[in-house]
């Protein structure tokens, strides 16, 4: 593969940050590298084919706090090296042409493993759980941003500086909206797991401030899922309320539950009559209309991809053809390597690129997170907001599996959204972790055989 003139410059570039950064973090505190890191997710500076500066930035700040010793634990280490393995594994039967660009894939990919442990090393320290949760408030405040200004400028590229590195996506050129996530349906599944995390916020009864400041997001949140066009969109925006409701009914009560029932389905039945009469993004809703399910339950859209993709996968069904999908493409072909399109399914995805194996080993890793969710999800500690985590974490978990129906996050493409999904997993298993040192630590602790008398009152004869 050869460099032009101008990702010469970028590698540059990103060298030079990566320098600097890596200065700056003997200056500033671990809570403030760590917002940045995640403030900074769905905004790759510089992004090519051949990484992105963020991904930099997370190496030199995992090297940079092992160095400090901040870096020094290793939990869900089992779930997450079979993961590691199975990648190598079908690494090493990938066809010689193609390993460059395996490689470069997973010199991102292990970025998200030490975002990962960092995250998860933080909160086992400091056990500040709710500085991740105000991260993510205030990351999606910038997303917010982000589609607004491509909400506006449409199909044009907002540039600044005149560098074209530095511009915002455009929308899709059939007019829907894409977000920083380069993709509608990984931008659709980020608000709604927004929404969800507003939700769980709402849920405790906060100030009059924050209440009505986490009702416009979710104002705005449903406004640009609408925009994205996506019908996988809806479907999980009101699987993900349904089963919050439902997972939450006690807190809520059947009163507050009515009340979220009628004014979310009015909230979002209000952005959308905005969406088709005020805007271009109301394209949805003619989406859902047309939607035909073809013979087998296949969906119109998918009832090319699924057969291609499985046509490709019983060639070598065990350990798949490497981790990255797409080796060649409609402009440019790797040696023999036949252009596959991506299946839009993470099944199909892991079954083609890790086969079995593969797929057995992500089964693994999710259901052991699942089960880490389930053991604490009643732990009865005196924080409740923290003790409920784990029941907001099965949802996410849930929503997440089946949005993963319509969309593989493990696109090449998708590195930034790959960032989040791991700061999610680790803020959620920490705080497993965290529940589970408190509920032993707030048992009555009992001697053998009988228990001593008061000092106060007289021994027993």
């Amino acid at each position: 593969m050869t460099l032009t003139n101008a990702q010469y410059a970028q590698m540059i570039v990103a060298a030079v940050l990566g320098i600097v950064f890596f200065l700056m973090l003997y200056r500033v505190s671990e809570r403030s590298c760590l917002a940045f890191l995640i403030l900074l997710i769905p905004f790759q500076i510089i992004d090519t084919r051949y990484g992105s500066v963020n991904t930099i930035l997370v190496y030199v700040a995992a090297f940079t706090f092992m160095l400090q010793h901040r870096l020094t634990r290793l939990p869900f280490f089992g779930p997450m090296a079979a993961v590691l393995f199975v990648f190598l594994l079908s690494f090493s039967q990938s066809p010689p042409a193609a390993r460059t660009y395996h490689v470069i894939y997973l010199v991102g990919f292990f970025s998200n493993v030490l975002l990962f442990y960092m995250i998860y090393n933080f909160l086992l320290r400091t056990g500040d759980w709710k500085f991740i949760l105000r991260c993510l408030l205030v990351l999606n405040v910038l997303v917010i941003i982000y589609c607004a200004i491509q909400f506006w400028y449409g199909s044009e590229r907002v540039t600044f500086f005149g560098i074209r590195e530095f511009s915002l996506n455009p929308i899709r050129n059939d007019g829907r909206l894409v977000g920083p996530f380069k993709a509608t349906a990984e931008t659709a599944e980020y608000l709604t797991f927004q929404c969800l995390l507003l939700s769980f916020v709402f849920l405790f009864k906060p100030s009059a401030r924050m209440r009505w400041a986490g009702i416009a997001l979710v104002t705005v949140n449903l406004l640009f899922l609408i925009a994205t066009g996506n019908r996988g969109g809806f479907v999980t925006i009101i699987f993900g309320t349904l089963c919050f409701l439902f997972v939450f009914r006690r807190e809520l009560g059947f009163a507050r539950v009515a009340k979220i029932l009628i004014g979310g389905t009015t909230l979002f039945v209000a952005m959308g009559i905005i969406a088709v009469n005020f805007t271009d993004y109301g394209m949805l809703f003619e989406r859902l209309q047309d939607t035909e399910i073809e013979e087998g339950g296949i969906p119109d859209t998918r009832s090319l991809v699924w057969p291609l993709a499985w046509a490709e996968i019983v060639k070598k069904p065990i350990v798949g053809h490497g981790p990255k999908l797409a080796i060649s493409t409609r402009e440019r072909r790797v040696a023999d390597i036949e252009y596959v399109r991506f299946p839009h399914n993470l099944f199909l995805h892991l079954m083609y690129t890790t086969g079995i194996v593969g797929t057995a080993a992500w089964v693994f890793f999710f259901c052991a997170m699942a089960e880490r969710f389930i053991r604490t999800r009643h732990s009865g500690i005196p924080d409740t907001q923290l003790a409920a985590m784990p029941r907001l974490a099965l949802i996410v978990l849930t929503v997440f599996f089946v949005s993963q129906l319509r969309i593989e996050f493990l696109r090449e493409s998708l590195l930034d959204y790959q960032n989040y999904l791991f700061v999610l997993f680790a803020w959620f298993l920490a705080m497993s972790d965290l529940i589970a040192a408190r509920a032993i630590e707030s048992r009555p602790v009992r001697g053998f055989g009988r228990q001593p008398p008061p000092s106060n009152s007289p021994a027993s004869p």
